[in-house]
């Protein structure tokens, strides 16, 4: 038989030397399945995928790329705790972050191609808390969310990306709670004699309101008023706080700038000499007038982020009749040459009590903000001074709102002092009775003036009552513990007294 007689074996043996041959070609020219490609790279992080894929071919990366990002999820990934990985595919030519980290220059931190992708990368190293807001600027123009970040914080420019480390926690008082019975807020406006225009002002009164409480309520004035609700979750953090029995029920004012263009010339302007004489003759007359306030300026703050923390200093400082507590968050007291900073430096007793709240990645403002803290330590001020690893952002000083709040105004509790006085050491005494059936007794001794911390856990190390959260002079103190619908068992408390921490063990039989 002469192969010649089989004109069609001849044809099938041709076309299939010719696919042999496109097969064979394709393998190296990274037409390969994604199957084929991917099982090379056993690694367990993006260093390691990075170091795989620039191993390859450059006609293999992309589609190799394409599989890792799908395979993913959400970005930036993070590894060892504290490298970020920023990622980005697409037909930039120039792919560069803007963000807390770096000031937002996004000159400053640009993304690398890698060849034969257009896959963008960049490594950063934070601290396994920090918490930070950015944007992608494509081609030095264009600033985008982060496309697989699902994370975001809305400002005052609209949303940016979040990146949020592992160590971070969201602070749960941000979100609403259904179960938990809502404050009041009651909507209107003030037209200003003092400064001939008319704003906006929201009142907060907690649920329960009684216009015959004795001592009337204590009382919270937000400065950027209308952003503290719309960005910074007030009434929803109120809310929580209150029904958690974390901080008294209160009052609260929020008071915007007349407009956003002219926010500055009120908060460090020409205007805002006036505006101090708004808040107090117009804003806070009005305001006790109407509602069952506490008159006491120890029951009385003011508060504010940036800017609107330094016009917080400067009018609790000058008013110290009518506002003793001082909320300064990120305070910005830079203009006119530091004048309030230095008003209060020189001052022996600027505020009744104040709350400096700050991050690392605002480095214009630190020295500001560590060097006032000293200062009031220094001359007896009770203050409580924070810095987060975040940046000039409503993500922080929403989440951080809390902190002001649970300081200025502890919720009533069973705590007395015994004896006045400065005890020589920082002592917990034991509980009693001990076992108890339903609550039981603790005292202790504080040798100086210090923030509280006294906290009952059950075993599985869940609070179950948030005893004391306060700020107490030198003396020996007493707490009794109503167990209330607990059930047996054993728990711990720990009080903690600014670095120290003292525990103890106490049983519950039913």
């Amino acid at each position: 038989m002469k192969i010649c007689e089989f004109p069609g074996l001849i044809l099938l043996l041709a076309v299939l030397a010719v696919l042999l041959t496109f097969f064979r070609a394709t393998a190296g020219s990274g037409a390969a399945s994604d199957d084929a490609a991917l099982p090379a790279w056993t690694g367990s992080g993006f260093s390691d995928f990075l170091q795989h894929l620039q191993s390859l071919p450059e006609a293999q990366r992309q589609v190799v790329a394409d599989s890792f990002l799908q395979m993913a999820g959400p970005l930036p990934l993070i590894e060892a705790d504290t490298i970020a990985w920023f990622l980005y595919r697409g037909s930039a030519a120039a792919v560069t972050i803007a963000g807390d980290a770096n000031g937002w220059d996004p000159a400053t931190l640009a993304m690398r191609r890698i060849a034969g992708t257009t896959l963008f990368y960049a490594r950063q190293v934070y601290e396994v808390d920090a918490r930070l807001d950015y944007k992608f600027v494509l081609n030095n123009s264009s600033w985008i969310l982060d496309p697989k970040n699902p994370n975001l914080c809305y400002g005052g420019y609209g949303p940016n990306s979040e990146l949020r480390m592992p160590g971070y926690l969201p602070s749960p008082e941000c979100t609403p709670d259904p179960a938990v019975a809502p404050g009041r807020l009651e909507q209107g406006t003030i037209t200003s004699a003092i400064l001939k225009n008319t704003r906006a002002l929201r009142i907060y009164l907690p649920a329960g309101y009684d216009a015959a409480r004795p001592k009337g309520y204590p009382v919270v004035l937000f400065h950027d008023g209308l952003e503290y609700l719309s960005l910074g979750a007030a009434k929803t953090v109120l809310d929580n706080l209150i029904a958690g029995r974390r901080i008294e029920p209160i009052i609260a004012v929020f008071v915007p700038p007349v407009s956003a263009a002219q926010r500055i010339e009120e908060y460090s302007g020409a205007t805002a000499a006036n505006l101090e004489r708004f808040i107090i003759e117009e804003v806070m007359a009005q305001v006790d007038s109407a509602w069952h306030t506490s008159k006491d300026p120890a029951q009385r703050a003011m508060l504010g982020p940036s800017l609107a923390a330094l016009i917080s200093a400067q009018i609790t400082f000058h008013h110290p009749e009518s506002f003793g507590l001082a909320g300064l968050y990120s305070p910005a007291m830079w203009p006119n040459d530091r004048a309030v900073l230095m008003e209060l430096l020189a001052s022996p007793k600027p505020f009744t009590r104040c709350y400096i709240d700050v991050g690392s990645y605002e480095p214009s403002l630190l020295g500001d903000a560590a060097r006032l803290h000293e200062h009031l330590r220094s001359v007896g001020v009770m203050v409580k001074y924070r810095e987060w690893h975040e940046g000039h952002s409503w993500g922080s000083w929403r989440a951080h709102l809390k902190e002001a709040l649970e300081f200025f105004f502890p919720p009533a509790s069973g705590i007395e002092r015994l004896e006045k006085g400065e005890p020589e050491l920082f002592t917990l005494y034991p509980a009693y009775p001990n076992p108890c059936n339903a609550g039981m007794t603790l005292e202790f001794d504080l040798p100086r003036a210090v923030e509280v911390s006294l906290q009952m856990y059950n075993l599985r190390g869940e609070v179950v009552d948030r005893l004391v959260e306060a700020g107490l002079q030198p003396g020996r103190y007493r707490y009794r513990w109503d167990a209330g619908g607990q059930p047996s068992g054993l728990y711990f408390y720990r009080l903690r007294a600014a670095a120290q921490v003292r525990t103890g063990k106490v049983l519950l039989i039913r």
